[in-house]
């Protein structure tokens, strides 16, 4: 289990930081709080890429 910064996030789904800061604020994307910091699991950040794709998917339907 590998954990992410919300630099290296932001960086895979070209997104800015504050954009992936507001998703794990709203619980859109699961992230944990250290000292200062947000982390997120890369397997958490799979799961909201796929859901992503699936609500996608289903509004082009």
């Amino acid at each position: 289990m590998a954990m992410l910064t919300v630099a290296e996030v932001a960086e895979k789904l070209g997104y800015s930081t504050s954009q992936i800061r507001n998703l794990i604020r709203e619980g859109k994307l699961k992230g944990y709080k250290f000292a200062s910091s947000y982390r997120v699991n890369d397997e958490d950040l799979q799961e909201f890429i796929n859901k992503s794709i699936i609500k996608k998917e289903n509004e082009n339907e």
